[in-house]
């Protein structure tokens, strides 16, 4: 929303801020296996437990996010799904969960 907005009114802040929310969503989903399944604001922490069909979709987001803005200071939200796409193809055919148990 940030992201059209920026575009609908030629707003460099509202594009900042579109990358600020999408890349401090997944900062705080990060965990040991990848990106968790949810965060909770009350305890300040994710669940820990790796969400592979949700890469799916923050990928889909992060990618949307580089094209509505045109690639002009995406390079955060753009590597942050390199990093996702790269953990998702080296567990390809597999459940990120297997290899935490």
């Amino acid at each position: 929303t940030y992201a059209l907005a920026s575009r609908w009114l030629d707003d460099r802040l509202l594009a900042q801020r579109a990358v600020a929310v999408a890349v401090d969503s997944m900062q705080v989903l990060r965990c040991d296996t990848g990106w968790a399944q949810w965060f909770d604001p009350t305890r300040k922490r994710n669940n820990g437990v790796a969400w592979s069909r949700g890469l799916g979709w923050a990928v889909l987001g992060l990618l949307d996010l580089v094209y509505l803005l045109d690639g002009h200071n995406t390079d955060q939200a753009a590597d942050l799904a390199g990093e996702v796409l790269e953990l998702l193809a080296a567990n390809q055919g597999r459940s990120l969960i297997v290899d935490r148990l």
